[in-house]
């Protein structure tokens, strides 16, 4: 089974197997998809009862571009004082609030759960 997004053809032979009255099943089947992820794009994607590919995919940008992904640490400076702050046992929000306190992180803003990757 694949593991990858749904693309916007796959979207297109839902839609057209949906109005052959094909089942959930027989579409995952035909797709090489999980019935669940089949049954999650037709409930998550459907308007007014009909399930449009054409939609689908523009609701499916849209939450890209909303998704934001999780900061790490690349500042090799900031790295390197957070490690030994943490070899030093001190905690996530000591150290956020020293690096306010002492404005060590200027142009970075860190937080405690970006410390605990």
């Amino acid at each position: 089974m694949s593991s990858k997004h749904i693309t916007i053809n796959e979207r297109y032979y839902i839609a057209e197997y949906l109005n052959l009255g094909w089942s959930i099943s027989k579409i995952a089947k035909e797709l090489n998809r999980n019935k669940g992820t089949i049954s999650r794009e037709i409930k998550r994607n459907n308007s007014n009862g009909k399930y449009s590919a054409h939609l689908a995919q523009e609701s499916s940008k849209l939450r890209k571009t909303k998704c934001k992904p999780h900061g790490k640490l690349v500042n090799s400076s900031l790295v390197i004082y957070v490690q030994e702050k943490l070899n030093k046992h001190w905690s996530q929000e000591q150290i956020v609030r020293k690096l306010i306190l002492d404005n060590i992180s200027n142009r970075v803003t860190i937080s405690f759960s970006t410390i605990y990757r």
